[in-house]
């Protein structure tokens, strides 16, 4: 029961620290976004670090229609530059729309990577790997969760 208990406080710290990172408004006007399900964590495994939030909207459960990610470097929790994907159309046949935070003077500013140039395939294999990563961690959780008393 304490293990549990302590897993559960790991992964809620892990949460906070990751929301720390996500300050900046998203690009684009989203409906419903304030109310849309959050998870969030961090990644450590020896392909990828990364903290990220996926926003699930309660009108299509068990579906990222936001995904919000920041790579980290050598582990550390400097932060990179922050990615905003965001399924505008879920069900439709069309490209996930993708934004990177780039830091300026006065802050920063979201910029779009168009579908079908070198900078968004490659957004879309690192995604691919986030969300990968996030898939086998949850796994291991549900693992050690069900291995205790």
């Amino acid at each position: 029961m304490r293990l549990a208990f302590l897993a559960i406080l790991t992964l809620l710290a892990q949460a906070g620290r990751a929301a720390s990172d996500f300050t900046a408004s998203p690009p684009q006007s989203i409906a419903g976004f304030g109310s849309f399900q959050v998870l969030g964590g961090e990644l450590f495994s020896p392909r990828l670090k990364a903290g990220y939030r996926f926003y699930v909207d309660p009108a299509r459960a068990a579906l990222f229609t936001v995904m919000r990610y920041r790579l980290r470097s050598g582990g550390s929790t400097d932060s990179q530059t922050e990615k905003f994907v965001w399924n505008e159309r879920p069900g439709q046949r069309v490209p996930l729309r993708c934004f990177e935070w780039v830091e300026a003077t006065s802050g920063g500013v979201w910029t779009e990577m168009h579908p079908g140039s070198p900078e968004y395939a490659g957004e879309m294999r690192t995604l691919g790997l986030v969300l990968a990563e996030q898939n086998r961690a949850y796994h291991r959780q549900v693992e050690l969760e069900s291995s205790q008393p």
